[in-house]
């Protein structure tokens, strides 16, 4: 097993990134974006972090980690993301809520399982593109659902005709989601036709 000169650990969020070195001390917080990207690759360089030779360390977040991912992917930066309750539970119980710390926390539990934790491959476009269809349909689905309740404690509720405003409006969206759900299906299929751009 690859022994890795440095672990950095990543704690994810929609918006930033705390990006820690436990054993070193080192801390950097940086947008989730290609601006920040830039200043984590400069952070490095300042101290002496030999990104080829560093293992990234980071919690699955359902998709605010995909930004990076891309970027290491980029920069062939190795990577690895481990389930959230698998850090809780070999670190002990956390109290509290600190980004940086929390960087520190998921740096330790790289540092101290680096023997066994093995880079996660490049990201799967197909895959990547088939996950954000269900993602959205799944919204689709429960904004439908939410709609079709509203349908139903109106009419229990009230005495409604064909031109009450909630019922028509309701029943429109309701309509226009199950279309929208449709599109999505058909979709699912595409990632992986060659003329699809993602093959």
């Amino acid at each position: 097993m690859k022994k890795w000169n440095v672990i950095l650990g990543v704690d994810v969020s929609k918006l930033t990134l705390d990006i820690g070195c436990s054993e070193r001390r080192l801390h950097i917080k940086i947008d989730n974006n290609s601006k920040g990207f830039g200043e984590f690759k400069k952070w490095c360089k300042t101290n002496g972090i030999d990104l080829q030779e560093t293992l990234v360390v980071m919690e699955y977040t359902g998709g605010y980690e995909y930004r990076f991912i891309q970027y290491c992917d980029s920069k062939a930066i190795p990577y690895c993301r481990v389930p959230g309750l698998e850090i809780k539970q070999s670190m002990g119980m956390v109290r509290g809520k600190n980004d940086k710390v929390d960087s520190f926390r998921i740096g330790r539990y790289g540092e101290e399982k680096s023997d066994k934790l093995v880079p996660s491959k490049p990201l799967d476009k197909n895959i990547l593109s088939l996950k954000q269809l269900l993602s959205f349909r799944k919204r689709l689905v429960r904004e439908k659902a939410g709609l079709q309740s509203t349908l139903k404690e109106r009419g229990h509720m009230y005495e409604v005709n064909k031109t009450d405003t909630i019922i028509y409006i309701a029943q429109a969206k309701i309509k226009a989601n199950e279309e929208y759900i449709s599109q999505v299906e058909q979709d699912w299929d595409a990632p992986v036709k060659p003329d699809s751009g993602f093959a």
